[in-house]
């Protein structure tokens, strides 16, 4: 199963900006989740 972070929202609560994964790559029910985060320099926690 492949998640984008649209489709991550309907499965939890956060939202932009506290949503911290981009897209979910792989998922096995009740047992682990794969997925990241693409990073830029126009991130807010980046000084």
């Amino acid at each position: 199963m492949r998640l984008n972070s649209l489709e991550l929202q309907e499965y939890q609560p956060n939202r932009y900006p506290f949503l911290m994964i981009d897209v979910v790559e792989e998922v096995v029910p009740g047992k682990m989740a794969r997925g990241y985060k693409n990073l830029t320099m126009n991130e807010w926690y980046f000084p």
